[in-house]
């Protein structure tokens, strides 16, 4: 089996698939992560943008170490990734040359996709590297906290898994799946599915949580950002993946019905 995953950003898919996808190798399989927004912002900064590079402490180009975090974590989770370079939220403007996501709350609106034309430059990646990968099951976000990156992969990914007939997978974001982040909209997962409209069915696999935590604190820019602490990302890793899974920590995917 051949696992294509999209990752919106550079720690989506290795903060909430580590446990999974380490199952998926030790049985043999082979797994492909494509990570979509990775490219450095060019030009002037909106102030959104500003306020991000100061809490992410990288410099003017905090994607250069972002980038580099990615791949050292994903050498660690032993698996081949692919950084695609489009421009996150923060950096995109419209046909204008006007900013389009001015403020947090912007971000995590309804993707109007006459307005951010991604999508479709999205389905492009996405249909190349299915078809290079060989695919048979393609992973995206199942879209908790509804940040406007996710819903463009969300959408290019329902895309090209019509159009090429492969399985699609959702995983729970995380740390959207904890319920607190973001505070614009907290992760809830019954709100999620109703927005969306998913029809899926879901499937939970136990996990090894001392690697999924070893996974985690790869991302060093992330960690206080995201939890404020190593303890509080521990103790959030521990309460999410046990209460996926009750006697054992686990995480858990939703399989879209065809």
């Amino acid at each position: 089996m051949k696992h294509l995953y999209l990752s919106p950003h550079l720690d989506d898919v290795p903060l909430s698939c580590a446990g999974l996808i380490a199952s998926q190798l030790a049985a043999g399989e082979a797994v492909r992560v494509v990570t979509v927004f990775t490219g450095d912002g060019t030009g002037p900064l909106s102030c959104l943008a500003q306020r991000f590079h100061a809490v992410w402490e990288r410099g003017e180009q905090p994607y250069v170490a972002r980038r580099e975090e990615d791949r050292l974590t994903c050498a660690l989770m032993g698996i081949d990734v692919h950084h695609e370079g489009l421009l996150e939220a923060i950096y995109r403007r419209d046909a204008s040359g006007d900013v389009l996501y001015p403020d947090r709350t912007a971000m995590f609106r309804s993707l109007d996709e006459a307005q951010d034309r991604i999508v479709d430059t999205i389905a492009i990646i996405v249909l190349n590297q299915a078809r290079d990968f060989g695919a048979e099951v393609i992973y995206a976000p199942i879209g908790l906290g509804r940040h406007v990156d996710h819903q463009a992969v969300i959408a290019a990914a329902q895309r090209i898994a019509a159009r090429e007939a492969l399985e699609l997978r959702l995983y729970e974001e995380w740390p959207y799946a904890a319920g607190r982040f973001p505070k614009e909209r907290p992760g809830n997962l019954a709100e999620t599915m109703a927005f969306f409209r998913w029809d899926a069915v879901p499937s939970v696999t136990p996990i090894d949580i001392g690697h999924r935590l070893a996974v985690a604190r790869c991302y060093a820019s992330q960690i206080e950002e995201l939890f404020g602490s190593d303890e509080a990302m521990v103790n959030e890793v521990r309460a999410y993946t046990y209460g996926v899974g009750g006697r054992f920590p686990s995480e858990r995917v939703w399989t879209v019905r065809a």
